[in-house]
């Protein structure tokens, strides 16, 4: 009576399993369900304990039945093996890379297969050395498998702080030590690949970067300040030319009212008087169009007021 029972549970459980990897391949938001691994879980269970008694029952009079016995006893450590990494990436993984910081962490791939080497490499050892019972041999793998994840460790360490302490991401737009600035496009385990604005690829050593000044224009926010200095004769009063300059700032659609631009005078020599406008701007990839705005309506400004006696002007 009891093995009828198992055989039905072991089809519904089959058939739920089935039922759950379907749902899985068809709708995303089904992939990282909690409450499905939890439920795949519990079936898993019911297959391994069932199959193990209908099979048992099955081969009761054969001489398959110590193999049978050694395959079950591999499977109650290599099926929860897999469970456990699955529960890594629904769990650990997912909910770190989604977490809402100013930029969400990307947990590189090479932290991932650590992890599940681990694991797996655990399983391992356990059927080595609790089914086979071979502690020598077991002692040989796990040699080898810290040889292995010692490699990956030493060429990965650098791109793995660069992850873990964020001080830049994809997307953001950076200038690493001496290197043209540029968007971040690409992070590999050796290197971090920029795109200057000229549309060229410039890839850098991870760990030059890691020892390199990094200027990040996306961090803490994508604010970030410009400023144009302007050199004007003394003969036109201080304040009317601070006005006028910073009306044009004013005028300019592609900077930030907030924080607000301000105009200030930063020297005077021999009659000549340096303006520094101080404005922000949110969009670092469009900088030298907001630049060219902005120095175009000063000028449009200064010549609308008769200030025509421009020394020098220089965008920074």
């Amino acid at each position: 009576m009891f093995e009828e029972y198992a055989v039905m549970i072991l089809i519904f459980s089959i058939i739920s399993i089935l039922t759950i990897k379907i749902l899985k391949n068809n709708n995303h938001k089904f992939r990282y369900s909690k409450l499905l691994w939890f439920v795949q879980t519990i079936f898993t269970v019911f297959i391994l304990i069932t199959g193990e008694i209908f099979l048992t029952d099955w081969l009761a009079e054969t001489a398959y039945l110590s193999h049978l016995k050694t395959g079950f006893d591999i499977l109650w450590w290599l099926i929860p093996a897999f469970l456990l990494n699955q529960a890594m990436e629904l769990f650990i993984w997912t909910p770190l890379e989604e977490r809402r910081t100013w930029q969400p962490i990307l947990i590189p791939n090479i932290v991932r297969l650590f992890a599940a080497i681990l694991i797996y490499a655990i399983a391992t050892l356990g059927i080595i050395i609790f089914i086979y019972d071979s502690s020598i041999f077991a002692l040989i793998i796990l040699f080898i498998a810290v040889v292995i994840v010692g490699f990956f460790v030493k060429i990965n360490f650098s791109s793995a702080i660069i992850y873990l302490e964020r001080p830049l991401r994809i997307g953001d737009w950076v200038k690493i030590a001496d290197f043209e600035e540029g968007e971040v496009v690409d992070i590999t385990w050796r290197t971090v690949r920029i795109k200057t604005r000229d549309e060229c690829i410039i890839s850098i050593p991870s760990d030059v970067v890691l020892q390199a000044l990094i200027k990040n224009f996306n961090y803490p926010d994508d604010v970030y300040w410009l400023d144009i200095k302007i050199k004007i004769s003394d003969t036109h009063p201080q304040e009317r030319v601070k006005k006028i300059l910073l009306d044009a700032l004013l005028s300019s659609n592609k900077i930030l009212q907030e924080p607000a631009p301000v105009v200030l005078i930063t020297d005077i020599t021999n009659g000549i008087i340096e303006y520094s406008l101080n404005y922000c701007a949110d969009d670092y990839s469009d900088k030298n169009f907001v630049k060219e705005d902005v120095f175009i309506r000063i000028l449009h400004h200064l010549k609308q007021a008769n200030i025509s006696q421009v020394i020098e002007s220089q965008p920074n």
